[in-house]
Order: C-alpha cells, then structure tokens, then sequence
C-alpha cells in the first residue's frame, strides 16, 4: 500500500500542471520560435523641427488626470458588469506581486477589480487599476500561475508607462485632429486607446506586448515565481499566433544570451598592431591573465579602443590577453550578460584570471554576469556605471528641446550633447531607477571581487550654478518660437506646460551628463575616484586612461 501511494504521488509530481507542457514540447516549441527570423523594430518617428510638438511630447499629464480617466473608464465598465467580491486567495496573489515592486516616486494605489461578466477579459485602465472579469477567473481555476503572470503583465502595461503614453496619444489626437495628425501622433508614441461602452482595450504593439511579458517574468522572479507558465502560454499559441511567437522568441532570447548579429558580436581579441579586433580563439585560456573591457550603451569597439591601445603600450601589460566584448545596444541586460557568460564558456576563459574594465552599462551586464553565476574575478573597474539608474530618456527629450535655440544659452545644448547616448530598446527600461532589473540585481548575492569606481563630473559646481541661472534663458527663448507659430491654442497650452516643467536633470548637475554621482557609486567599492569629466570621456581621456592602467597594475 505503501509502495502503491509512492508511486502514484511520482506520477503526479512527473505529470504537467493542467495547460502545462512536457519537457519534450517545450523543446520542440522553443525550436521553432527560435527558428524565426526576427522582426525589425519599427522606430519611433521624431518631430525634429516642430518646437510645439517636440514640447508637447514631453508634456507631463497630471497623476489626478490620470487617474480621473482611469476611474471614469472602470465606472462605465462597472455600470455594465457588477462588481463582485475578490477572492481572498487571488486578493493574497495579487498583493504579493503589488509588494514585490521596487518603490518609484509617484506609484498609484493599486487594486484588482473583479467584474461580473462571462467574457474572459484581463486588463487595466490605468492609474494602478486592474480588471478581471469571472470568466477569465474561471477560465484559469486549474492554471493561477499563468493568471498571476497574466496580472502582472497589466502591472507592467502601467508601470512602464504603457498606458500614460496611450492617453498622451488620445490627448494628442484630440488636440491636432484639425491638423490631420492624429495617425502621425498614434504611430510616434508607438500606442493608443481604443475605448468602448463594454470595454477599455488599448492597441499594444508588439513591442510594447513584449516588454509586459517580460515585465512580468521579472516580476515573478522577484516574487520567488517560475515564469513558466507565461512562456507555456505563448508556446500552445505560436503555431497560428506570429506575434506570440516572436514574443516568445525574445524571451526565449534573453534567458539563452542568444544574439542575432553574427560575429560582430561576442568576445573580440585585440590586435596591438592593427588597432582592430577579431573573434578570440576557442582556446583562449591558454593566452594566460587577460582584461576585457566591456563598451556601455551605443558603445562598441570604438568606444574601448583608445582604453585598449593605452594598454597595450604600457609595460608591464604586454604579456596579458587584451579583450573587447561586443553586446548588441539598446537591448535587455540580462540577455547581454548571459551572452557574456556564454561567450566565456565557449572560448575556454576562467573569471578568475580576468580583470574587467566596464564602461556605462557594460558595468551593470558585467555585476549581473558574476551575481548569477557565482563567480568572481581578479578585478573590476566600473567606470561611470549606473548603478543606481539612470535617467537618459529624460534627457534624450531635453536635448532635443535644446537643438531648437542651439548652443547660445550657455552652452547646455554642448554640454549634454557631448555626454548623451540614446537608449531606445529593452534597456531604457533596464535602467530606470527602481527597475525590476536593478532590483532584481541588488537583490542577487554578489561574491565579493576587488571594485574600483571611477566617476565623472562633467560640470564645475560653478559651471552647474551657470547652467541653472540659463534655463531661464531656455525657456525664454524657447517661448518666442512658440510665439511665433501657427499652432492652435490647444497645442500653444500644452507646450507651455511642458515648457515650464522642464528641470535640469541630476545627471548633468551633479555627474558625468547621462550618471549621477550618487547613482555611479558602489557600496563595496574598494576605491572610488572622482574625474572633471564627461560620461564618454571616462573611457577615453588620457587622465581616466592613466587611472585605469595604474589600478589594473596595481594588485587589489
């Protein structure tokens, strides 16, 4: 008897959940996405040239409006489906994913909402509000893993913004419609609302979709979930659903460290002589101690070979391995470094005889790398590293703004333009302060590894003090062109909202342009130095070059 109730507990232990996959099915279904060619992005359209419109873009929409649209959607939905009562377990499950996100300055009040209708319907109006009807319940009774992942794909539509940007699109259009623009408007932020008497339904693209997929798979993460069943649920749908399938692929993608661009990227060993570099050796191990240095956002071997031709020249370097590695730009983090991992793996290289030199967020694809895979290093050297986040699609927007009065208001539009990369995939996201990323990291157990931070302030605190007395001039200047054009007064209003918000950014006040110095900092750090220069200039000044070769000629 005993043996028999053994038995049949195995059988159930082997056996897939309900809507799960077996082992088998999976792997023919990760064969296929992965088969896929992948779609191109399709970029955002700017608005270079049209000061009203580049202003009203960045326009802030009031948490109270926001939330006073949200409200008015749910009410209308509640008027046709009753509101029922939650229950108590899916009411724990959701607050358990609410608890898990990091705190961002702003957050809504959050709750789940659930709605008496038959139809199976998930989604949010915004503002933290979240909407489940009891067929979709009970559609997911056998399966509330998926429904939890499903819930916090909602949680991300808001939390990265998706919403906000597709009421800007429906305020846009509303305001511009006598100009015809309301399609340009839609397909520039990239979303829209589609609102109805029975339902609120936003028009996510596909790349939007993808990013609440893996919102969610982080989120899960965070909350000690297997993401699994999300990626089940793509798998069953790939077959008639393109879009599920490239939705998966990227996933799938991203857990693999898997690339698309060919040998361009990866481990690169550097060639003294040529100044060029080549995909490194399969035995790579056998050139002894090496250093690899890691490019940051919008970098490649551009960017690190001044660093590596420094090196190369200096004595005591001539015997070490020199290394670039090439990640693909604007992408998730996590992908880059599992592909960093990888790339070690197959070319024979132990952490533990190489230092590391990583620029920008080539620091972060680098800590993320050692948390998660145990290892350490010989050294690290992070230079203007964000660890603590950074705001650069902020200030993507104030540059553009600045290239509208040029460099005459006391050279702001110079400043930031000689330290700014534009973050525009995945990555925008990744380092945001208070991503799941960055918690996700900080919350990984790093094994302690010698640290040295260089750190970069791009202005002078009299220089700082000067920028800030000319953003009166910014304004000023910016509001004469605006005087001066035909826009209707909807639009005139809602640029000079925008106008008026304007701040000057914490990363060019008191940083290297695109990383504060409170944000380049590590806490376990063993020497943190800080340079009178810009972002870009940390990995190629003479003086920050001189730096790193003295601290790698150094033992920690």
């Amino acid at each position: 008897m005993h043996l028999r109730s053994t038995l049949l507990l195995l059988l159930l232990v082997q056996a897939p959940l309900p809507g799960a996959l077996s082992r088998q099915q999976r792997a023919a279904a990760d064969r296929q996405a992965l088969a896929a060619p992948a779609i191109p992005e399709q970029p955002l359209r700017p608005f270079a040239g049209d000061l009203a419109r580049s202003l009203i873009m960045l326009a802030p929409i009031p948490a109270e409006e926001l939330a006073a649209a949200a409200e008015a959607e749910l009410a209308a939905l509640v008027h046709a489906h009753p509101r029922r009562d939650l229950p108590e377990a899916l009411a724990r499950r959701f607050a358990g994913l609410v608890a898990a996100l990091p705190p961002r300055d702003g957050d809504p009040r959050w709750r789940l909402e659930l709605l008496s209708a038959q139809t199976p319907r998930l989604g949010t109006t915004g503002a933290g509000i979240i909407y489940c009807t009891s067929g979709m319940l009970a559609r997911h009774v056998q399966t509330p893993a998926l429904l939890d992942l499903l819930l916090a794909r909602q949680i991300g539509h808001v939390r990265l913004g998706h919403v906000r940007r597709s009421r800007q699109a429906d305020r846009l259009a509303a305001v511009l419609e006598p100009d015809g623009d309301a399609a340009l408007w839609r397909h520039a932020l990239g979303a829209g609302v589609r609102a109805s008497t029975r339902w609120a339904r936003y028009a996510y693209g596909p790349v939007i979709e993808r990013e609440a997929d893996y919102f969610a798979c982080q989120l899960a993460a965070l909350c000690g979930r297997e993401p699994e069943a999300l990626l089940d649920h793509l798998r069953s749908r790939q077959s008639e659903d393109a879009e599920a399938r490239q939705r998966l692929r990227w996933l799938l993608c991203i857990r693999r460290g898997r690339v698309d661009e060919g040998g361009a990227l990866g481990l690169r060993r550097f060639d003294p002589a040529t100044g060029a570099t080549t995909p490194a050796g399969a035995n790579a191990a056998d050139d002894g101690p090496a250093i690899i240095a890691i490019h940051g956002l919008e970098g490649g071997p551009d960017t690190v070979g001044p660093l590596l031709t420094h090196l190369a020249g200096k004595e005591g370097f001539s015997p070490t391995a020199l290394y670039a590695f090439i990640w693909p730009n604007d992408d998730s983090l996590e992908r880059a470094a599992t592909f960093l991992g990888r790339e070690l793996a197959r070319h024979g290289l132990r952490d533990s005889q190489i230092a590391f030199v990583a620029h920008s967020a080539g620091g972060l694809v680098l800590r993320w790398h050692l948390a998660h895979t145990g290892a350490t290093c010989r050294q690290a050297i992070f230079a203007g590293t964000p660890h603590g986040g950074s705001q650069l699609a902020r200030q993507a927007g104030w540059l553009e703004l600045l290239q509208f009065v040029g460099d005459r208001q006391g050279g702001l539009e110079r400043a930031m333009g000689a330290t700014l990369y534009d973050g525009r995939g995945q990555i925008r996201h990744d380092l945001q302060p208070g991503s799941l990323f960055l918690a996700r990291l900080d919350a990984a157990v790093e094994r302690d590894f010698p640290a040295r931070v260089l750190r970069g302030r791009a202005l002078s605190r009299t220089r700082a003090l000067a920028l800030r007395l000319s953003l009166g001039l910014v304004r000023e200047a910016l509001a004469k062109r605006l005087d001066a054009m035909p826009a209707a007064p909807a639009a005139q209003h809602l640029a000079r909202q925008a106008l008026e918000a304007l701040r000057l950014p914490p990363e060019l006040l008191r940083g290297d342009g695109a990383v504060s110095l409170d944000a380049a900092t590590h806490p376990n750090a063993r020497r943190t130095r800080t340079l009178e220069h810009t972002h870009v200039e940390l990995i190629r000044h003479p003086q920050a070059l001189t730096q790193i070769a003295d601290w790698l000629a150094t033992p920690p």
